[in-house]
């Protein structure tokens, strides 16, 4: 909210001024908006990492603003444990702009695609959500090669074919 004042001087014809000051306040009724934005991390061979998602106000807050938030599947899932379910409530305290909201990773040496998941925020209170989903995108970093060995034979004399036999190997 925003106040001003305006204030009396100089009185004529002998009227006295009993109160020279008034105030006026403007009510800010434009509210702050939440949002949230798409995160990214290498998923790792093992042990965890975290997503780390920003949330934002649009503008600055007198009072506490506060948004819950959830996590669902998409390609990556906590049934094949790529991350870990997470829920709970970004607390904006007066002045705060930023916050963070962690995911955890699971890292692993399985070949996959790049995987992703949603977070998605709900039931704001001093605000309204602008954008509410944001999308975690696990980067694969596992690598696959092939190789092929050598081999060699000896051609022979009589007529007949030599066959050659050449192992394929797939690491990863």
């Amino acid at each position: 909210d925003d106040a001003f004042f305006v204030n009396l001087s100089n009185p004529t014809n002998g009227v006295s001024i009993t109160d020279g000051q008034g105030e006026g306040t403007i009510i800010n009724d434009d509210a702050a908006e939440v949002r949230i934005a798409d995160a990214t991390v290498i998923e790792g061979d093992g042990g965890t990492t975290s997503l780390v998602f920003n949330v934002t106000l649009s503008t600055t807050s007198s009072s506490q603003v506060t948004v819950n938030y959830t996590t669902s599947d998409g390609t990556a899932t906590t049934a094949d444990s790529d991350y870990d379910v997470a829920s709970g409530t970004v607390t904006f305290a007066p002045g705060t702009t930023m916050e963070t909201v962690l995911v955890t990773v699971n890292g692993d040496t399985k070949l996959e695609g790049d995987e992703t998941m949603m977070v998605s925020l709900n039931t704001p209170v001093g605000a309204t959500i602008d954008d509410g989903t944001a999308t975690g995108t696990i980067t694969n970093d596992d690598a696959v090669s092939i190789s092929i060995d050598d081999v060699t034979a000896v051609e022979g004399s009589g007529g007949g074919t030599t066959g050659f036999v050449f192992t394929v190997s797939l690491a990863g």
